[in-house]
């Protein structure tokens, strides 16, 4: 069975508040996905997402804390596997209208 998110990739851009490079994951407060409010869900609450790396080399930066990035659910609007694309550079207006 396909699942949903495959056919129909929900995108995110959102806040990176958790790395675990060793593992490759990382944990992103997605805009429209997750409160911006951390006492509503905590940092605990959001699920692990994977980085992809696309220079097939060993030199890889993982995002840092609080670096804006971009990616897409890969389960759709269930929202609990996220493939993070890459990071935004520069300062943004992070805060939800």
């Amino acid at each position: 069975m396909i699942n949903s998110g495959s056919m129909n990739p929900e995108w995110f851009v959102g806040i990176v508040e958790q790395v675990e490079g060793r593992n490759g994951r990382v944990k992103v407060r997605c805009f429209g996905f997750h409160p911006e409010d951390q006492q509503a869900v905590t940092t605990d609450g959001l699920p692990w997402g994977y980085v992809i790396n696309n220079n097939f080399n060993k030199m890889f930066n993982w995002p840092e804390e609080g670096q804006l990035v971009f990616g897409f659910f890969m389960d759709g609007r269930d929202a609990q596997r996220p493939m993070i694309m890459g990071s935004i550079a520069g300062e943004y207006n992070t805060s939800l209208p």
